[in-house]
């Protein structure tokens, strides 16, 4: 069963956005391709850090059940997230969908992630955007400085017509088997102390592999307080430690669909391979 948390700010910020985008065509988006997954769904919860314009707020009510928490940023948001999906009393083989305010979704996006679920039982993570081998989603190589681990994105398998390969990481907006988001929240939070690309990280270490170069471990966050960086050092420290000890036992695996199932919506990030033109209003 896959059950969604998504995450919904009525801030504003300054990111570069494709003409015609909005945060009601997000949503409008994802609830199709959430109701396009039918018997295969189950809780679908929004999660607002305030509040949100009316015409999105309907929409939500309409659809799932809609609570409010205070968030300062992302991070923030991504932790009340997790906390409130284990408020939930899921199954550990169940899995939860976080979703933020900003992707367009292809009609077909959560029938095919629970597809692939169903007949990838070793999967952990399964992201409709996600960096596979070292080729981010919008089909650029990672960025300079980045850990590049030698993946090489094997196929795992073509499931409904949906080739799913082994990703390297992905945003946070992402499938998890709850019992392994259970296990890995201490993973989680100590990721988003690290700054940087924290996601990254987070995936990387999950997997099992070394998420820092030694510049990043030696000197992160150049120009910040020595203070902020002697901390920063320690925690990246702490979480490679942890990825050693995943190489030997409980390795993640992270499985994305190439091309991408979905997008998210800033000029320079979108995923190749489709039109991810912003959607019509629902009928």
């Amino acid at each position: 069963m896959l059950h969604a948390i998504y995450r919904s700010t009525g801030k504003v910020n300054t990111k570069p956005r494709p003409a015609g985008f909005s945060k009601r065509e997000s949503l409008e988006s994802f609830l199709s391709a959430w109701e396009a997954a039918g018997a295969a769904t189950g809780d679908l919860l929004f999660l607002n850090d305030g509040p949100v314009p009316d015409e999105q707020l309907e929409l939500m009510e309409a659809s799932g059940a809609v609570v409010v928490r205070a968030a300062d940023d992302a991070m923030g948001a991504y932790v009340a997230a997790m906390d409130l999906a284990f408020e939930q009393g899921w199954p550990d083989t169940d899995l939860v969908y976080f979703g933020e305010d900003d992707y367009l979704y292809r009609s077909d996006t959560f029938a095919a992630l629970t597809a692939a679920a169903a007949a990838l039982p070793e999967v952990d993570h399964f992201a409709p955007y996600a960096t596979i081998g070292r080729t981010m989603p919008n089909g650029e190589p990672l960025h300079d400085g980045l850990r590049r681990p030698r993946l090489g994105g094997e196929p795992l398998a073509e499931v409904d017509g949906v080739t799913w390969h082994r990703a390297t990481s992905h945003t946070v907006s992402y499938a998890i088997r709850v019992g392994a988001l259970r296990a890995d929240r201490p993973l989680h939070l100590l990721a988003l102390r690290a700054g940087g690309a924290w996601d990254h990280a987070m995936c990387l270490a999950c997997a099992g592999r070394l998420p820092f170069t030694a510049r990043e471990l030696l000197d992160p966050l150049p120009g910040a307080p020595l203070q902020r960086r002697a901390k920063v050092t320690l925690w990246r420290i702490a979480i490679s430690a942890v990825a050693l000890r995943r190489r030997v036992r409980g390795a993640h695996v992270i499985a994305a669909p190439m091309p991408a199932l979905a997008s998210h919506m800033e000029v320079g990030l979108m995923a190749a391979g489709a039109d991810w033109a912003p959607l019509q209003p629902r009928a």
